[in-house]
């Protein structure tokens, strides 16, 4: 499925998709790596979307060491020489095993992390004035904006014969709420 030592497909990975799997671990993350391995497609990752996963990956475990280490100091208060020094032996190591994941996946040649280039700054404050897709009226979306931009320049520039972006944050790339459609602003990017 290459054609002249290009690939025909990429697809585009926002930030949400990665909730719960930062990893990489789940079935449908093994499928796409095991296609980018046959060169089937080619996975493409802003440098923002890998920031994104840290700080919420992070977020996601010092909520979940907190409840631990609340949990276990009530059980303490209910009984008498109860050691709770296995706190100190959890794993506190999440944002470096995530970023060693997507680096050694970038290493195999399995994922491409693109970072935005400068001369996209322009573009983006020109779409967050016009409110042109990722932005609208209602907030803020200038990290979308760089996840959309730098990885379709990217994938533009590499002549991919198809382009999917996969985000569950179908509002702010969709026509409509509830729509699967692709919306128009974004669809005048890629062709």
């Amino acid at each position: 499925l290459k054609l002249r030592d290009k690939f025909l497909i990429a697809i585009i990975l926002d930030s949400n998709i990665f909730y719960g799997d930062p990893l990489w671990r789940g079935p449908v993350f093994k499928k796409i790596l095991e296609l980018s391995n046959l060169e089937v497609l080619r996975i493409l990752i802003s440098d923002v979307v890998l920031k994104e996963v840290i700080r919420n990956s992070k977020k996601e475990f010092d909520l979940h060491f907190k409840s631990i280490k609340e949990g276990v100091s009530g059980i303490a208060k209910l009984t008498e020489g109860f050691d709770h020094s296995f706190i100190d032996k959890l794993p506190n190591d999440c944002e470096r095993k995530i970023i060693e994941r997507f680096s050694s996946l970038e290493k195999e040649g399995l994922i491409d992390i693109v970072k935005p280039k400068d001369e996209i700054l322009s573009e983006l404050i020109d779409r967050a004035v016009d409110k042109i897709k990722p932005f609208s009226e209602k907030k803020e979306e200038f990290r979308d904006g760089v996840i959309w931009l730098s990885c379709i320049q990217f994938a533009l520039s590499e002549k991919f014969e198809r382009i999917y972006f996969i985000s569950k944050n179908i509002s702010d790339f969709c026509e409509k709420r509830g729509s699967k459609t692709l919306h128009r602003d974004l669809k005048r990017d890629c062709p």
